[in-house]
């Protein structure tokens, strides 16, 4: 991956072509400035009818093909729900990438191809969870959180600083598991998430 995608902090879109694939231009992963995952996702970037710098409009190739249509699906889910943060629009966005080149992520295509209408989607019945992490009453930041969906999909979310974390789910039962390194996982079954309801 190239800069500025490559930096940490950035989220890195690749290009998917009109087979969706991924493009043969393209960027691949990984990052030398960081272990994150580089491309994130890839949007489509193949004969994209776009404004040119003379006034016409033409078809055009590009990761700049793709990453407006990332943007825009962010726009629309900050429409959405304003209280979204940088790390929930990135869960969001993988959570509901099409898995085009898998096994999934990976550094040629990330979590997948963009679903615009399922990331919006997933924010129109949705409840917070939220938690802490302490051991002896000391927060544990930088600890992977894995909830479980009622249809088994994984998602990990990270503690912050102070030992919390948070996530935006549809409405339903899911469980948590927690591993902070050196100390002994944690389970817990069965929690609701009710919409509208943190």
């Amino acid at each position: 991956v190239g800069y500025p995608g490559g930096y940490p902090d950035v989220l890195a879109v690749g290009a998917s072509d009109e087979l969706d694939e991924v493009a043969w231009f393209s960027s691949r992963g990984p990052s030398y400035l960081t272990d994150e995952l580089k491309p994130w996702l890839v949007a489509p970037g193949t004969q994209i009818w776009s404004a040119r710098p003379d006034g016409a409009y033409g078809l055009e190739n590009g990761t700049s093909m793709a990453s407006p249509h990332v943007v825009g699906a962010i726009a629309l889910l900050l429409s959405r729900n304003p209280s979204l943060t940088r790390q929930e629009i990135n869960q969001i966005l993988a959570d509901t990438a099409v898995p085009i080149d898998p096994p999934h992520p990976n550094n040629n295509t990330g979590w997948g191809r963009l679903d615009a209408y399922a990331a919006v989607a997933s924010q129109s019945d949705a409840g917070v969870l939220t938690g802490l992490l302490l051991a002896d009453g000391v927060p544990l930041p930088d600890a992977i959180v894995t909830i479980t969906t009622p249809s088994g999909a994984q998602l990990p979310f990270v503690t912050n600083a102070n030992g919390r974390y948070r996530a935006i789910l549809q409405s339903g039962s899911y469980n948590l598991q927690s591993e902070p390194f050196g100390y002994t996982q944690t389970t817990i079954s069965n929690v609701s998430v009710t919409n509208g309801q943190t």
